[in-house]
């Protein structure tokens, strides 16, 4: 054994040497390194009756060990973990304590701060609106407009929840006299302007039902009214030797109300033709005004119709001329 005595000290350097080289040689492929990466948070052991809001989802972690287990650690196996067991309501900065999955790879920091804000979480019921564009021509039927369901549930923080307006809106303006369309009604804040979730929110609100609801509307044309005269054409002759003189239509002029459209070619309305066949004696007839085109009325149902017949009158022959001399 005094071999191995012999010089020994040249021998341990020979060795460091080569363990050196070899630790240099290895560490040259897979060297230390450091790496940032983004890892999610977890919020742990929050209340029930609790809501977080405008908290970041991910926070940048450094992680450092051998780029071979760095890699396998990746974003997956990174996470940030906030302890919520003692919140209390408002904006605050709690501490997260970074946690890695993968052995030999650890965080350069123990603790990070998050700022969040916290808040009681309610379900607030809210009225669903209508939003609906007329075409011009076209007015809505108020006790026709019908959404389904009337109301839209909301989960989440009470504070986001306050003045919240859930506005429903056809995709197209509306412009028959009925019409049903599903509509997604979106949540709105003041004024009517959108208000989303705000990022952050912890937990997520739940999707609900009613995101989707059935809009039932009934529009119409407004009506106008335009004063026009009535015609009456009889049909037939009177008896031989006689004649129609007059007709009388009282009262002579009534009013029309329909839309602009159907009102714009309209001057006059004609009355139901009285026959007078073989009429000697005038006659007086209640005759109705139905003789109107579709979706056209008349505030006047019927008028009193005179139809003065009278005998043909004599005609004398005229001299004949006395020749002259």
């Amino acid at each position: 054994m005094s071999w191995i005595a012999h010089n020994w000290q040249l021998k341990l350097l020979a060795v460091v040497l080569s363990l050196g080289l070899f630790s240099a040689v290895a560490f040259a492929q897979n060297p230390i390194v450091i790496v940032q990466v983004n890892a999610p948070i977890s919020f742990d052991n929050l209340s029930p009756g609790q809501s977080i809001y405008g908290a970041p989802s991910t926070q940048p972690v450094n992680v450092t060990g051998t780029a071979q287990n760095v890699r396998i650690a990746g974003r997956n196996s990174v996470s940030v973990h906030i302890d919520c067991t003692r919140l209390k309501n408002g904006t605050q900065q709690v501490v997260g304590r970074p946690r890695v999955a993968v052995p030999n790879v650890n965080t350069l920091e123990d603790q990070i701060p998050v700022s969040i804000t916290v808040d009681d979480r309610a379900t607030v019921p809210v009225p669903i609106e209508t939003r609906i564009n007329y075409p011009e021509g076209w007015k809505p039927v108020a006790d026709k407009i019908v959404v389904t369901p009337s109301k839209l549930t909301l989960v989440g923080a009470r504070a986001v929840r306050r003045d919240v307006l859930a506005p429903v809106q056809p995709v197209l303006p509306v412009a028959r006299p009925a019409a049903r369309t599903p509509a997604s009604p979106r949540r709105g804040g003041q004024n009517g302007l959108p208000s989303p979730d705000p990022p952050g929110t912890i937990p997520a609100p739940p999707v609900d039902s009613t995101l989707t609801a059935s809009l039932h509307v009934e529009a119409v044309k407004p009506s106008q009214t335009r004063r026009v005269p009535l015609l009456e054409t009889p049909t037939g002759s009177p008896a031989p030797g006689y004649r129609i003189t007059a007709i009388t239509i009282d009262p002579l002029y009534v009013d029309v109300s329909g839309s602009i459209d159907d009102l714009s070619n309209i001057n006059s309305v004609t009355l139901p033709a009285l026959a007078v066949d073989g009429l000697s004696t005038t006659i007086t007839r209640r005759v109705p005004v139905n003789n109107l085109q579709a979706n056209v009325s008349s505030g006047t149902g019927a008028v009193n119709v005179t139809i003065t017949i009278a005998k043909n009158p004599v005609v004398q022959p005229t001299p004949t001329p006395t020749p002259t001399a």
